[in-house]
C-alpha cells in the first residue's frame, strides 16, 4: 500500500534519532529529491483539515501504520 494522508510514520531525524508523524499526502517530488509533507500526530488530529507541516525525505520514512478508509 501506499502512502496516504494520515499514514503513521517513523521518520529518521538528522541526529540518527526517530519521531513519528502523520503523512499529510503522498510523496512528491522536491527540488532535489522525493518528500513527504508531514505533521505530529496530535497536530493531525486536532485540526482535521489543513494541519501546518514540513517536507520530510522519503528515504527516511517508514511506514508504521497505514490510514484508514
Amino acid at each position: 500500500m501506499a502512502i496516504q494522508a494520515g499514514t503513521l510514520l517513523e521518520c529518521e531525524t538528522a541526529d540518527g534519532g526517530y519521531a513519528v508523524m502523520r503523512a499529510l499526502g503522498p510523496p512528491e517530488q522536491g527540488r532535489d529529491f522525493r518528500v513527504v509533507w508531514v505533521c505530529t500526530p496530535d497536530e493531525y488530529d486536532r485540526t482535521g483539515t489543513n494541519p501546518d507541516g514540513v517536507p520530510w525525505p522519503y528515504s527516511a520514512v517508514r511506514v508504521l501504520e497505514h490510514a484508514q478508509g
